[in-house]
């Protein structure tokens, strides 16, 4: 059970790493855009760069979800242990 218990707690600490980075993620990005949108640019390179940015911050948010998901297995398989003995 302590085990168990410690899993849980290392799940949940992965859990809170992500969720904060792609939290702030999110809101650079929307920050970002509020000010080009704010900022009263027009034509094409703006909406552009919007896209630009949308599609970066996509990438970084599916990258902390795979490195989540990575760790969950890590966890479960033990393996977080190993990498101490080096």
């Amino acid at each position: 059970m302590d085990t168990d218990k410690q899993h849980r707690k290392k799940k949940f600490g992965a859990l809170i790493a992500a969720i904060v980075v792609c939290l702030i993620v999110v809101l650079y990005a929307a920050f970002y855009v509020a000010g080009i949108i704010i900022s009263g640019m027009s034509g094409g390179l703006p909406t552009v760069i919007l896209i630009i940015i949308g599609v970066l911050a996509l990438a970084v948010i599916g990258g902390c979800i795979a490195a989540l998901v990575q760790r969950f297995k890590e966890i479960e398989g033990g393996e977080e242990d190993e990498a101490s003995q080096y």
